[in-house]
């Protein structure tokens, strides 16, 4: 199973979770800024590597200046 089906695979099941479905108002792939108050309470899946970085965010590009 590719990494990119799986973070797929979670995210559903929590968005169709019975009893987080009353309570949570949405689930977010990846980092966010600036998230409205109305979508509180809420989840954030946040990457912890690179490899869920290119699933999760594919057009965020990383710079680092030596």
């Amino acid at each position: 199973m590719k990494l990119e089906d799986i973070w797929k695979k979670i995210k559903t099941i929590l968005e169709k979770d019975i009893v987080l479905k009353d309570y949570i108002k949405i689930v977010y792939s990846g980092t966010r800024e600036n998230i409205p108050v109305n979508n509180f309470p809420c989840i954030i899946m946040e990457p912890t590597n690179a490899p869920e970085e290119a699933v999760t965010m594919p057009h965020n590009t990383e710079i680092n200046f030596t």
